[in-house]
């Protein structure tokens, strides 16, 4: 049995083909393993937001850690648009899992 662990966590989701390679040796003749690799797109966990009370006129932060469906928090960068009441307050970044968003100076 060969254990490989292969360093996927770099590669972008998509098709790809893995060959190994093996040498001639004094017991085996060479041979060539090709097999195909499929790496899906991770799948972002249902969040239900814990309603909120807002006192008007004053500021409140947003704060929630986003995770997959694995439970993974989501790494790099990923485009999110904030709406309220279908009306877009903002369009800005979860960072490494982590979205923020500040209401000043919005208007609801």
């Amino acid at each position: 049995m060969l254990n490989v662990t292969l360093p996927t966590n770099t590669l972008a989701p998509g098709e790809y083909t893995i060959t190994i390679t093996i040498p001639e040796s004094t017991n085996y003749n060479n041979a060539t393993i090709i097999q195909n690799l499929n790496i899906t797109k991770r799948s972002i966990a249902n969040i239900t937001l814990d309603d909120m009370n807002i006192t008007s006129m004053t500021n409140e932060t947003l704060y929630l850690i986003i995770n997959d469906t694995k439970g993974n928090q989501l790494i790099g960068n990923t485009e999110v648009c904030i709406k309220i009441n279908r009306k877009t307050q903002i369009k800005t970044q979860i960072t490494d899992g982590i979205l923020k968003y500040n209401n000043t100076n919005r208007h609801i």
